[in-house]
């Protein structure tokens, strides 16, 4: 783990037995930990979300697109209570349609790793969307 931009990443004070990643100037935990839109604190984000959602947590799983090597998209259901879950894969922008019975208007987003736009539909390089739909 690359501590900080410090001598050897931080991770020691003696030379380590291992070759240290030369980026570690510019990719470590001291560094991510001041940005709210890094990679750490992403996920940071990503597992309290989880961890206080019970329809992450207990809901039943359901896939689209299962054949798509560009987009992991699936929902959980818990309850009432639908969280829609799409994922790209993919180095360019791309498309995607809402599964049956979920409408653009009344989904609440919850969670995206690029800054929000609020719009479906639409997947920017390697883009994760985590919406909420409340009980109909």
């Amino acid at each position: 783990m690359q501590w900080s931009g410090k001598k050897n990443a931080g991770f020691s004070t003696v030379k380590p037995w291992f070759t240290v990643n030369p980026n570690y100037r510019k990719v470590n935990v001291e560094r991510e930990e001041k940005d709210p839109e890094s990679i750490l604190n992403f996920y940071r984000q990503l597992l309290a979300l989880r961890k206080n959602n019970d329809t992450l947590l207990w809901g039943r799983y359901r896939e689209y697109y299962p054949k798509s090597r560009r987009i992991y998209m699936y929902e959980r259901r818990y309850r009432g209570e639908r969280i829609l879950v799409v994922c790209s894969f993919a180095d360019r922008d791309i498309r995607y349609r809402l599964p049956k019975g979920y409408a653009a208007d009344r989904l609440e987003e919850l969670l995206c790793n690029y800054p929000a736009e609020g719009k479906t539909g639409r997947l920017r390089p390697y883009e994760v969307q985590v919406f909420r739909c409340p009980p109909q």
